[in-house]
């Protein structure tokens, strides 16, 4: 009866040891137990295999290619028999990109598996960027194999704070952030404000937004929505760029095709820059405007005042004085 007892303790000891080896634990207390505490009850949940070690204060870390790829603390750590994989309460995990850029994960549980490197957060999840990005999701998962992120559930994000405290605000139904390039994609039915240094707001809908780890520069793609006040705008492709000097976005471009409307005139262009601080629209590529039954071209058209007057270089049609200055 001893030496059954002394062969079970010693076959612990050995999965303990393997589990030490594979990465890197630093508990505060260590309990084998073949009956879960209460405060594990709900990572035991999750699965139906039989828990073989329960662990407090757990600090695990996987490395790639002799870089950090990710890190991770856990109040609590539930080990698996038939599974190879840890089931986690109280979770903050953060992963590093190839850039230096890191995402640091929070939730109420979680599970990562020893052999894949993946990793699954459920329960108030919250993803930080190190530049100041922060998405609210259902849960997140971690792929090691393609280095992403990814949530399929309703994405709530706020991009960093601008001079005046004011946040874009953005909302989403699915995100994958990758970490080999920083990049933070929110997809389908994307819908977004910003308020302006003036007090205004700024409204975007799209069906695709993208933000770098690196900047806080911001992309929004596919049937693009704008809208500036009384002014709306339409395209393909809209980026936002923010001035670090100024704290703020200072531009807007659109390509691929643009039209702008607003409540007695409407603009189409190819291209068109906006200078946000000074409310200037700038269309180049085929320009033309079309005021009542009138419509204007030029090599390019400048809506001044957020289009309270209009100036057209090389004009090929003509309108009142009060409203048209052409040439420069």
């Amino acid at each position: 009866m001893l030496e059954k007892k002394w062969a079970s303790w010693a076959l612990t000891v050995l999965f303990t040891l393997l589990a030490v080896e594979i990465i890197i634990v630093a508990p505060d207390h260590l309990e084998i137990s073949q009956s879960p505490s209460a405060e594990s009850q709900s990572a035991l949940a999750e699965s139906p295999d039989r828990a073989s070690q329960t662990m407090t204060g757990v600090h695990l870390v996987e490395t790639r290619e002799k870089a950090k790829e990710w890190e991770l603390w856990a109040k609590k750590a539930v080990g698996f028999d038939q599974r190879e994989s840890w089931a986690l309460n109280d979770i903050r995990a953060m992963f590093f990109s190839s850039d230096g850029v890191t995402f640091t994960v929070t939730g109420d549980h979680g599970r990562v598996d020893l052999v894949t490197k993946n990793m699954r957060v459920t329960g108030n999840v919250v993803t930080r960027s190190s530049n100041g990005y922060v998405f609210q999701t259902d849960n997140v998962e971690y792929r090691s194999d393609k280095r992403i992120l990814e949530s399929a559930t309703k994405v709530f994000m706020a991009g960093p704070k601008d001079r005046q405290g004011e946040r874009l605000k953005l909302t989403g139904l699915k995100m994958v952030t990758d970490l080999t390039d920083s990049l933070m994609k929110v997809f389908d039915e994307v819908r977004g404000q910003k308020k302006t240094k003036d007090e205004k707001v700024i409204s975007v809908q799209s069906e695709q937004a993208e933000f770098s780890g690196r900047s806080q520069q911001a992309r929004f793609l596919k049937n693009v929505k704008v809208g500036l006040g009384p002014m709306s705008l339409t395209g393909p492709e809209v980026e936002f760029n923010f001035d670090q000097d100024a704290g703020q976005f200072t531009t807007m471009a659109v390509s691929g095709g643009v039209k702008v409307k607003d409540k007695d005139k409407q603009a189409t262009a190819e291209k068109l820059h906006v200078d946000l601080s000074k409310n200037k629209f700038v269309f180049t590529g085929n320009p033309k405007v079309i005021q009542d039954d009138d419509e204007l071209q030029g090599d390019e058209i400048v809506f001044l005042d957020g289009g309270q007057s209009v100036r057209i270089n090389k004009a090929r049609a003509k309108m009142g004085a009060d409203r048209l200055e052409s040439g420069y």
